[in-house]
């Protein structure tokens, strides 16, 4: 976000009870209470004291600490909390013997605002909002002194705590609006959304940053790395095919095809040998590809890529560990078993192997795309299978 903010760019976020480094790297704040009620909104200042400052002059504000996170001490202000601790306790105490709760601070105020139509505090003004600055080179707070005005009936201790009906028993959108800083930030605001006097909207040709290539190859090299570091899924299904082969060849060893027997018995291994491998590869596929299901719809959702780049890569990324499982586990069968000795015939059929391990990957990930849990695609799964072996040709 530094980097982002320090090239010009504007960069809005959403914090809750932030650390003080992170507050602190913030410009401007809009700060809401409970129910959606603005507290306030403009410059955070150096070591957030424009923010300190602000609060502290509305009649009954404890006063912030020296040494505390800023951000700890208005959400304190705003719940009528103390998490000070034993901040400050050499200053004359943390927020708890400044006063005790909002509570009390508003009831002084409130008491001390009886009888005139508005409390005056003063503060600095600190600097209007549209000044551009980056993250890290805040302009100083001004020396002006301006006037907080608390309107008449800002301060109410018999108000129902802070809700979508009630700004609590300190109306501090109220405060806020009726102040120079308010009105300098809304005619900022107003300003910079009124389009110039001829001024054309932007206009983008792809709701994506980058096109469809770019996207497949930033996602296959993303998929690239993955697949390298999950040792239990690539290197798992090889191991257990490499013994399941080694098994079959020890079965099937140095079968003959000059009888009717020896045939068939080919035959079986060819079949069988594909069954497992198909069944190896869904069982191992579909729960690892059903685990990006979240990220994906996140990122999509975020308009980072399209989908299409998305299935792409995912069944590209698989073509070269499938062709590398295939040269692992198809000698160990091919020649164990003692099919035909020809180079020519030994590719083919390691070729046609890798299309059928492309097939199965590839149905499994539409099993995972399309069903809503793991569950329900292997049961599906266990439809599919035996009709695809009893007309596939298997």
């Amino acid at each position: 976000m530094k980097r982002i903010a320090q090239r010009g760019r504007t960069v809005i976020t959403t914090i809750h009870q932030p650390s003080a480094e992170l507050f602190l790297m913030m410009d401007n704040l809009l700060l809401l209470q409970r129910g959606g009620w603005e507290v306030y909104f403009g410059p955070v200042g150096a070591r957030g004291r424009d923010l300190v400052r602000y609060l502290e002059a509305i009649p009954g504000t404890p006063r912030c600490p020296r040494r505390m996170n800023p951000a700890s001490w208005m959400l304190d202000v705003l719940a009528g909390s103390d998490s000070s601790g034993d901040v400050g306790a050499g200053e004359g105490g943390a927020i708890a013997r400044a006063a005790s709760g909002v509570a009390r601070a508003t009831s002084g105020a409130a008491r001390a605002a009886s009888g005139s139509t508005a409390g005056i505090a003063t503060l600095e003004a600190p600097p209007p909002i549209g000044r551009s600055h980056s993250m890290r080179q805040r302009s100083a707070p001004t020396a002006t002194v301006a006037q907080l005005t608390v309107p008449e009936g800002a301060i109410d201790e018999t108000r129902a705590p802070p809700s979508d009906k009630s700004p609590g028993p300190v109306d501090y959108q109220r405060i806020m609006q009726s102040t120079e800083l308010w009105r300098t930030v809304v005619a900022e605001a107003d300003k910079i959304n009124t389009p110039a006097a001829g001024s054309k909207p932007y206009r983008f040709d792809s709701v994506y940053a980058h096109g469809l290539l770019v996207q497949t190859a930033v996602l296959l090299s993303r998929n690239s790395r993955s697949y390298w570091r999950n040792v239990a899924y690539n290197y798992g299904r090889i191991m257990a095919l490499v013994s399941l082969m080694i098994l079959f060849g020890v079965i099937y060893y140095k079968l003959t095809a000059d009888s009717e027997s020896g045939v068939q018995s080919m035959v079986s291994v060819i079949y069988m040998t594909t069954a497992f491998i198909g069944l190896q590869l869904i069982n191992s596929c579909l729960p690892t590809f059903a685990m990006h299901r979240p990220v994906f719809y996140r990122e999509r959702a975020s308009y980072l890529y399209d989908s299409t780049a998305h299935g792409l890569a995912s069944i590209l990324i698989e073509a070269p560990w499938l062709a590398l499982m295939v040269m692992c586990v198809i000698p160990i069968i091919y020649y164990m078993v003692g099919f035909n000795s020809d180079s020519a015939a030994f590719w083919f059929y390691a070729f046609v192997s890798w299309v059928f391990c492309l097939v199965f990957v590839s149905m499994t990930q539409v099993l995972a795309t399309a069903l809503p849990s793991v569950a329900t695609a292997q049961v599906v799964v266990g439809l599919v299978i035996p009709i695809l072996f009893l007309l596939g040709g298997l």
